[in-house]
């Protein structure tokens, strides 16, 4: 009898482990089958999203235009002052931003400064202010301010050579001195 109760039990537990790998495969049959139905779905949502915003861009569209075509002259040409302000403003301001810039570039080659996009990049702007003749006051002060800040910017002074002696080089070599020499003697000079 021992050996019938482990042939059942060998029986039954591979009749357990086929229906679970049976069941496995079902299942990922079922999986790829609901994955491709979903994949069908989300298309077919996609469209009628696409579908939706167009139609609801046109009815936008036709809505602007029917309020356009509601206006009276009056409110047409008070909306169309409205875009004009609006465009001034922004012209007035890049007026402004391009005066700053002419006078920042000015004082700062005046200034000397290496490279006047630093001094432009770099300058405090709040200390600056526009005045109602359309010219910029403070920039001489602030470009001052940062050269003393950053004294790197400034180019530095050198030196002239006011007794004809070059500062700064290794002494003259023997080729030199023979060249002179070859040169005193074609003209007639006399070396001391």
């Amino acid at each position: 009898m021992p050996e019938e109760t482990t042939v059942e039990m060998t029986t039954t537990a591979d009749t357990e482990m086929v229906d679970a790998t049976d069941a496995g495969n079902r299942q990922a049959e079922l999986s790829q089958a609901d994955f491709d139905a979903m994949q069908k779905a989300l298309k077919k949502a996609n469209g009628e999203a696409a579908a939706n915003r167009k139609a609801l861009q046109a009815f936008q569209d036709a809505e602007a235009k029917r309020k356009e075509a509601e206006m009276t002259e009056v409110e047409k040409l008070n909306a169309r002052i409205v875009e004009m302000t609006k465009q001034q403003e922004a012209d007035q301001q890049s007026i402004r931003e391009t005066r700053l810039n002419a006078a920042i570039d000015v004082q700062a080659k005046t200034l000397k400064y290496r490279k006047v996009e630093e001094a432009r990049a770099l300058i405090k702007r709040g200390a600056l202010e526009y005045g109602e003749d359309g010219q910029w006051s403070g920039v001489d002060e602030a470009l001052k301010a940062l050269a003393k800040d950053s004294p790197h910017l400034i180019e530095q002074a050198t030196m002239p050579d006011t007794d004809g002696t070059r500062r700064n080089q290794a002494k003259a070599t023997t080729q030199d001195d023979a060249a002179l020499r070859t040169i005193a003697e074609r003209y007639g000079i006399k070396a001391q």
